[in-house]
């Protein structure tokens, strides 16, 4: 599977969860970090791992966002 077809699928997927969820907040981490990565311009395979990680611990994704403020 292509790159693109990867994030025409995770964006289908974003909307619909938007669409069904009610102000979730661990939804709105995987958002968070699905777009981040995606501004730093991870691969696909990185995008799908740097989520997973932010899913299980989302203090993960909060040290990121710091180390790349500085």
């Amino acid at each position: 599977m292509s790159i693109g077809k990867m994030a025409q699928a995770m964006d289908l997927e974003a909307s619909n969860q938007e669409k069904a969820r009610d102000e979730d907040p661990q939804q709105k981490l995987r958002e968070k970090a699905i777009n981040e990565v995606r501004r730093l311009e991870f691969t696909g395979s990185e995008v799908i791992k740097a989520a997973g990680v932010f899913v299980r611990m989302p203090d993960q994704m909060g040290m990121l966002f710091a180390f790349q403020n500085h």
